[in-house]
Protein backbone atom coordinates (compact mmCIF):
# COMPACT_ATOMS: atom_id res chain seq x y z
CA UNK A 1 0.00 0.00 0.00
CA UNK A 2 1.60 2.86 -1.08
CA UNK A 3 1.10 6.53 1.46
CA UNK A 4 0.83 9.53 -0.19
CA UNK A 5 1.75 13.13 1.90
CA UNK A 6 0.35 15.85 0.89
CA UNK A 7 1.78 19.30 1.03
CA UNK A 8 -0.65 21.99 -0.20
CA UNK A 9 -1.33 25.67 0.33
CA UNK A 10 -3.01 26.34 3.42
CA UNK A 11 -5.50 28.92 3.16
CA UNK A 12 -7.51 31.19 6.07
CA UNK A 13 -11.43 32.29 4.84
CA UNK A 14 -12.05 34.98 6.92
CA UNK A 15 -15.76 35.45 7.26
CA UNK A 16 -17.42 38.53 8.36
CA UNK A 17 -20.11 37.46 10.80
CA UNK A 18 -21.53 41.15 11.40
CA UNK A 19 -22.32 41.19 8.16
CA UNK A 20 -25.12 38.36 8.46
CA UNK A 21 -26.86 40.15 11.46
CA UNK A 22 -27.58 43.62 9.48
CA UNK A 23 -28.27 41.99 6.00
CA UNK A 24 -30.42 38.99 7.77
CA UNK A 25 -28.38 37.13 5.62
CA UNK A 26 -28.78 32.87 6.28
CA UNK A 27 -25.51 31.62 4.14
CA UNK A 28 -22.41 32.94 5.59
CA UNK A 29 -19.69 33.22 2.93
CA UNK A 30 -16.13 34.01 3.49
CA UNK A 31 -15.00 37.40 2.04
CA UNK A 32 -11.38 36.54 1.81
CA UNK A 33 -9.40 33.51 1.29
CA UNK A 34 -5.93 34.40 2.64
CA UNK A 35 -3.17 32.05 2.05
CA UNK A 36 -1.11 31.53 5.69
CA UNK A 37 1.67 28.92 6.86
CA UNK A 38 1.06 24.84 7.21
CA UNK A 39 -1.77 24.03 9.24
CA UNK A 40 -3.22 27.07 10.85
CA UNK A 41 -4.19 26.68 14.38
CA UNK A 42 -5.16 29.54 16.11
CA UNK A 43 -5.75 33.51 15.53
CA UNK A 44 -6.28 36.77 17.43
CA UNK A 45 -6.89 40.34 16.26
CA UNK A 46 -5.12 43.47 17.12
CA UNK A 47 -8.14 46.04 16.12
CA UNK A 48 -5.76 49.22 17.13
CA UNK A 49 -3.58 48.03 14.19
CA UNK A 50 -5.89 45.97 12.57
CA UNK A 51 -4.09 42.95 12.18
CA UNK A 52 -4.88 39.24 12.66
CA UNK A 53 -2.15 37.04 13.75
CA UNK A 54 -2.66 33.51 12.50
CA UNK A 55 -0.30 30.79 14.36
CA UNK A 56 0.79 27.88 11.79
CA UNK A 57 0.93 24.59 13.98
CA UNK A 58 3.12 22.45 10.82
CA UNK A 59 5.89 25.08 9.94
CA UNK A 60 6.87 27.21 13.34
CA UNK A 61 5.98 30.51 12.15
CA UNK A 62 3.25 32.93 12.84
CA UNK A 63 1.21 34.99 10.09
CA UNK A 64 0.01 38.56 10.29
CA UNK A 65 -2.53 39.82 7.93
CA UNK A 66 -3.74 43.14 6.96
CA UNK A 67 -7.73 43.35 7.08
CA UNK A 68 -7.80 46.44 4.88
CA UNK A 69 -5.80 44.49 2.55
CA UNK A 70 -6.30 40.67 3.67
CA UNK A 71 -2.70 39.57 2.58
CA UNK A 72 -0.25 38.50 4.47
CA UNK A 73 2.52 40.81 5.58
CA UNK A 74 4.99 39.18 7.47
CA UNK A 75 5.21 35.80 8.22
CA UNK A 76 7.25 35.44 11.98
CA UNK A 77 9.19 32.22 12.88
CA UNK A 78 8.31 31.08 16.39
CA UNK A 79 8.81 27.86 18.67
CA UNK A 80 8.00 24.32 17.19
CA UNK A 81 4.37 23.76 17.03
CA UNK A 82 2.43 26.78 18.00
CA UNK A 83 -1.03 26.62 18.84
CA UNK A 84 -2.91 29.28 20.98
CA UNK A 85 -2.87 32.58 21.01
CA UNK A 86 -3.49 35.13 23.73
CA UNK A 87 -3.08 39.20 22.85
CA UNK A 88 -2.69 41.97 24.92
CA UNK A 89 -3.81 45.27 23.78
CA UNK A 90 -2.16 47.17 26.36
CA UNK A 91 1.20 46.19 25.97
CA UNK A 92 0.59 45.57 22.20
CA UNK A 93 2.15 41.65 22.50
CA UNK A 94 0.95 38.40 21.43
CA UNK A 95 0.99 35.58 23.61
CA UNK A 96 1.96 32.14 21.70
CA UNK A 97 2.04 28.41 22.95
CA UNK A 98 4.68 26.29 21.17
CA UNK A 99 3.58 22.81 22.22
CA UNK A 100 6.28 21.51 20.47
CA UNK A 101 9.03 22.68 23.03
CA UNK A 102 7.41 23.92 26.13
CA UNK A 103 7.42 27.65 25.16
CA UNK A 104 5.68 30.47 24.59
CA UNK A 105 6.78 33.43 21.94
CA UNK A 106 6.25 36.74 22.75
CA UNK A 107 5.83 39.03 19.84
CA UNK A 108 5.67 42.74 19.79
CA UNK A 109 2.64 43.78 17.13
CA UNK A 110 4.48 46.93 16.86
CA UNK A 111 7.88 45.28 15.11
CA UNK A 112 5.85 42.41 14.40
CA UNK A 113 9.06 40.37 15.88
CA UNK A 114 9.65 37.59 18.81
CA UNK A 115 10.83 39.98 21.59
CA UNK A 116 10.83 36.79 24.73
CA UNK A 117 10.75 33.38 24.68
CA UNK A 118 9.61 32.14 27.89
CA UNK A 119 9.43 28.19 29.12
CA UNK A 120 6.98 26.78 30.49
CA UNK A 121 5.28 23.46 31.03
CA UNK A 122 5.42 20.49 29.16
CA UNK A 123 2.84 21.14 25.94
CA UNK A 124 1.20 24.46 26.36
CA UNK A 125 -2.18 24.80 24.72
CA UNK A 126 -4.17 28.00 24.34
CA UNK A 127 -2.95 30.51 26.76
CA UNK A 128 -5.78 33.21 28.30
CA UNK A 129 -4.78 36.60 28.80
CA UNK A 130 -6.36 38.55 31.93
CA UNK A 131 -5.93 42.05 31.67
CA UNK A 132 -6.99 42.89 35.36
CA UNK A 133 -3.93 41.18 36.48
CA UNK A 134 -1.40 41.75 33.82
CA UNK A 135 -1.02 38.00 33.79
CA UNK A 136 -0.84 34.65 30.49
CA UNK A 137 -2.02 31.56 32.03
CA UNK A 138 -1.21 28.97 30.02
CA UNK A 139 -2.12 25.58 30.38
CA UNK A 140 -0.03 22.61 29.88
CA UNK A 141 -1.64 19.69 29.06
CA UNK A 142 1.21 16.92 29.51
CA UNK A 143 2.77 18.81 33.05
CA UNK A 144 -1.56 19.08 33.79
CA UNK A 145 -0.42 22.83 35.73
CA UNK A 146 -0.84 26.00 34.52
CA UNK A 147 2.26 28.87 33.78
CA UNK A 148 1.25 32.15 35.08
CA UNK A 149 3.40 35.21 33.14
CA UNK A 150 3.61 38.31 34.47
CA UNK A 151 3.29 40.68 31.22
CA UNK A 152 5.31 43.20 32.90
CA UNK A 153 8.26 41.03 32.90
CA UNK A 154 7.53 38.56 30.38
CA UNK A 155 8.42 35.89 32.99
CA UNK A 156 6.92 32.80 34.90
CA UNK A 157 5.79 34.12 37.99
CA UNK A 158 3.83 30.72 38.89
CA UNK A 159 4.47 27.18 36.84
CA UNK A 160 3.27 24.65 39.10
CA UNK A 161 -0.26 25.57 39.47
CA UNK A 162 -1.84 22.07 39.34
CA UNK A 163 -5.36 21.25 37.94
CA UNK A 164 -7.75 18.82 39.54
CA UNK A 165 -8.18 17.55 35.78
CA UNK A 166 -6.64 17.24 32.91
CA UNK A 167 -5.95 20.75 31.23
CA UNK A 168 -6.94 21.25 27.53
CA UNK A 169 -8.17 24.31 25.74
CA UNK A 170 -8.59 27.32 27.97
CA UNK A 171 -7.97 27.51 31.56
CA UNK A 172 -8.55 24.30 34.19
CA UNK A 173 -10.27 25.15 37.10
CA UNK A 174 -7.40 26.33 39.56
CA UNK A 175 -7.77 25.52 42.78
CA UNK A 176 -5.62 28.09 44.73
CA UNK A 177 -7.64 31.46 46.57
CA UNK A 178 -4.90 33.14 45.13
CA UNK A 179 -5.90 33.37 41.46
CA UNK A 180 -9.48 33.46 42.38
CA UNK A 181 -11.46 37.23 41.42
Amino acid sequence: MQTKIWRSTYCLSIIILASMAVSGATKVEPTATITVGQFPSGVAYDSAKKEIFVSNLGDGTVSVISDATMSVIKTINVGKYPRGLAYDPAKGELFVSNSGDGTVSVLSDETNTVVATVKVGDNPFGPVYDPAKGEIYVPNFNSHSVSVISDATNEVIDRDLRCNSQCGKGLCDIRQDKYRN
